[in-house]
């Protein structure tokens, strides 16, 4: 079922940001499955047409869409973690000076995705193009979050003046 109206938003997260960046929340379905033998491969994402899957995990696969009716039987966990986005020229460039992985490694842009720490929160993260990237993190931690991305913002435009 396709509740996602009756979804409130957890975060402030909407619009303009700073450095060009934009930061909002995305309403997507998003259901988990227990398979260990479909494709992708281990950390790794594959677009099928409205349906992103990600595998972080050895035995299970998220499935992620704006529609509930394109995603297969599955536990629903949209409820419990939200996506938030984050566009602009640099996107990517940005969160890997934050994140405890190497987003600017081949490996890590071609998989398209990484489970990872971003300051204090550990995130999931995937992208079709380098200059819009979802973060998802537990609906609980959202909002810190949106907080923390917009002061590491803050503080990287007062650095860039400065120099």
């Amino acid at each position: 079922m396709d509740d996602r109206s009756l979804r409130s938003p957890a975060t402030d997260a909407n619009g303009p940001f700073g450095l060009g960046l934009q930061l909002f929340e995305h309403v997507l379905e998003i259901c988990e499955t227990a398979d260990s033998s479909a494709s992708p491969a281990f950390g790794q994402c594959q677009r099928d047409g409205p349906v992103t899957r990600l595998r972080h995990w050895p035995d299970r696969i998220w499935y992620v869409s704006e529609h509930a009716d394109s995603l297969p039987k599955g536990t629903d966990i949209g409820h419990g973690v939200v996506v938030l986005g984050l566009r602009g020229n640099g996107s990517l460039r940005f969160l890997a000076d934050y994140c405890t992985a190497d987003l600017q490694s081949a490996a890590a842009r071609q998989a398209g995705t990484v489970r990872c720490g971003l300051g204090q929160f550990t995130v999931l993260m995937w992208w079709d193009i380098t200059r819009d990237i979802h973060i998802t993190i537990d609906r609980s931690q959202a909002q810190s979050l949106a907080d923390f991305l917009r002061a590491l913002v803050k503080r990287r435009e007062l650095h860039d003046h400065l120099d």
